[in-house]
């Protein structure tokens, strides 16, 4: 299980390096090595969890096995979306504040859509970045 901890941490962690250039073999990578280091933290924890219970008692240990992962997959995506809308609105101010009828030559004289668009398509990578950080954090402390 520990292992299956290392590797959901490494694709996690993966994931802080992302642009919105990020390749598709780069995703699907990312996504195997999820699944993979699910199956390795799961199977074993199930497998040990109903070897040890009376076959009486086995749908009972299900439902109380599945309610707090379930209830634990609500929370994380309840938790990431907003974390990742608030960092996108930060990154957004950020990067919409230096832009002045003054700095228009480093903005190679775009138009004022196309920076809007421009600013609009950067701020999306460094508002996944903080909660991957977070997560591969996190997900290493069992170990």
């Amino acid at each position: 299980m520990a292992f299956g901890i290392v590797v959901l941490a490494t694709s996690l962690y993966r994931l802080t390096g992302w642009t919105s250039e990020v390749s598709e073999t780069t995703m699907v990578v990312n996504a195997m090595l999820q699944g993979a280091g699910l199956g390795f933290v799961f199977i074993p924890l199930q497998v040990i969890a109903f070897a040890t219970l009376v076959p009486a008692l086995r749908t009972e240990g299900t439902a109380r096995l599945s309610l707090p992962r379930n209830v634990g997959s609500a929370v994380g995506i309840s938790v990431t979306g907003p974390m990742v809308t608030r960092n996108e609105q930060i990154e957004h101010a950020v990067r919409s504040g230096s832009i002045t009828p003054l700095n228009r030559p480093r903005l190679f004289g775009a138009s004022l859509d196309k920076r809007t668009t421009g600013i609009n398509r950067d701020r999306r990578s460094p508002g996944y970045r903080s909660p991957s950080v977070k997560f591969s954090l996190t997900r290493t402390t069992p170990i």
